[in-house]
């Protein structure tokens, strides 16, 4: 079983083709899923069930797996750090270093439409106490211009700013090489143009 790893900044629709996959039948690991956490400070937004614990969350992992034993292929998104309370087990950080890197290709602009999708409508409140918890990791001013954007609903403009910054920090910048790049053109054609590629 060959892991296919999505690659890509925040908002570059990995999920939505992990989705389209699994539509299709495919085998797909959906981390995020398993976790109930998206992987921010905003990821429990609009999510009211708990996460599992540690070893829930592997035995799940693990079932899946086994499900899948005898597919060609498995899907999943690389996930930066930990989701959440939990941590990204061995044996997936082991599919990433040997699998199949595809990059996803978004623009700016409809990055941003991805995640006003996934994300609203939210409360308010909720989306500004999870941005104070990046206080002490961003530049006063900047996040103070963000803290005020948020206060204001000025949910676009949000998102504009903080993905031009974490694009341009050398602390999110993503490295290597990949096997695979796609231009998004939507998570249908995405889906066809992977597909096309590895099969």
């Amino acid at each position: 079983m060959i892991p296919v790893v999505l690659f890509g900044p925040t908002g570059s629709g990995k999920t939505n083709i992990l989705k389209k996959l699994s539509a299709k039948g495919f085998a797909v690991l959906d981390l995020e899923s398993f976790a109930v956490h998206r992987g921010s400070v905003f990821g429990r937004i609009n999510i009211e069930s708990s996460q599992p614990t540690q070893e829930d969350f592997e035995a799940i992992i693990a079932n899946k797996l086994e499900e899948f034993y005898g597919s060609r292929y498995v899907f999943l998104e690389h996930e930066a750090g930990n989701l959440g309370k939990l941590r990204i087990p061995e044996v997936i950080t082991e599919m990433y270093t040997r699998g199949i890197g595809v990059l996803i290709n978004t623009g700016l602009s409809k990055r941003v439409q991805y995640i006003l999708e996934e994300y609203l409508p939210a409360d308010n409140d909720r989306l500004v106490a999870a941005f104070e918890k990046l206080e002490s990791r961003l530049d006063e001013e900047l996040f103070r211009r963000l803290h005020r954007l948020l206060l204001d609903e000025s949910y676009a403009e949000f998102c504009y700013e903080i993905l031009y910054y974490y694009d341009n920090s050398k602390l999110y910048q993503g490295t290597g090489d990949y096997d695979i790049v796609i231009d998004d053109n939507g998570a249908e054609r995405n889906v066809t143009e992977l597909l096309q590629s590895l099969l």
